[in-house]
């Protein structure tokens, strides 16, 4: 219980879950073409520019089968990783006058 709550394990972002599932088939950039649209739109989305739309995310989930919910999610919007508790700074003494 005690992990879940400090280290969360997030879904990945959408463009990082296309990114890992076109490794894992070899998947090029040629390859998300007729999924996301032209060459110039597959940079776009795979540099976070152009957000995936509808249609984009119904046919990279039935091709590549990753779930919708982790394409749909808003990566602007992802939960922040568990900080720990801040600890205040140790207490220095005051610095002893060394006589000349």
């Amino acid at each position: 219980m005690y992990e879940r709550r400090t280290f969360p394990i997030l879904p990945p972002d959408p463009v990082a879950a296309i990114l890992a599932r076109s490794e894992q088939l070899s998947w090029t950039r040629r390859e998300l073409e007729p999924l996301i649209g032209s060459r110039a739109r597959v940079s776009e989305v795979l540099a976070r520019k152009r957000a995936l739309t509808l249609p984009m995310i119904r046919r990279i989930h039935t091709a590549m089968g990753i779930p919708a919910e982790i394409l749909i999610a808003d990566p602007s919007k992802r939960l922040k990783k568990a900080t720990p508790p801040k600890v205040a700074p140790a207490r220095r003494r005051p610095a002893e006058r060394r006589s000349a």
